[in-house]
């Protein structure tokens, strides 16, 4: 899992942040202090889970993928939402518009990651397999997106057990 990430070019960030048209969300968005994959980044995201895990190959429709881009940009925008609340928004929509044939919750996850990966949150203590149950319990609705948030965070700063405490208690 963690390979597709390495596969991911994140080199120049400017890269990364392509404003599509001239509206005035697209400006809003290029005037943002992070970087947000595009349709065509998600897709290459996607491809590489597949690639990497296997699966059924194709797309139920590009307006679930166009929600996914929006997601991080209105917990931006609209809940004054932190760097990890956008990664878990990318990840939660992914989950929920449920945009690919097959490998939704890999490409939720990946694309969640290399999301903090490009907007500078590198130093981190990710161990895959809580990776992959936090994504799980995601996915199941045993966690919401902002306890997912929290998940992340708590890698950062070494804070393990808080989202997994705030989990026993629901």
């Amino acid at each position: 899992m963690l390979c597709v990430r390495e596969c991911f070019s994140t080199g120049n960030k400017a890269d990364s942040c392509q404003v599509q048209g001239n509206d005035s969300k697209a400006r809003a968005v290029s005037d943002s202090p992070y970087v947000y994959l595009t349709v065509s980044q998600i897709r290459d995201l996607h491809d590489a889970v597949l690639e990497e895990h296997g699966g059924v190959v194709g797309l139920r429709g590009v307006g679930g993928l166009d929600l996914c881009v929006e997601a991080p940009q209105n917990v931006a925008y609209l809940q004054d939402g932190d760097v990890f609340e956008q990664a878990s928004a990318c990840a939660c929509s992914i989950l929920r518009t449920g945009p690919f044939n097959d490998g939704n919750r890999k490409t939720a996850l990946v694309t969640a990651l290399v999301f903090l990966e490009i907007n500078g949150v590198t130093d981190h203590d990710y161990d895959e397999s809580m990776l992959l149950q936090a994504m799980l319990y995601l996915a199941e609705g045993k966690v919401d997106g902002n306890l997912f948030a929290q998940f992340l965070r708590d890698a950062i700063f070494w804070n393990h057990g808080t989202w997994e405490d705030q989990l026993q208690d629901r």
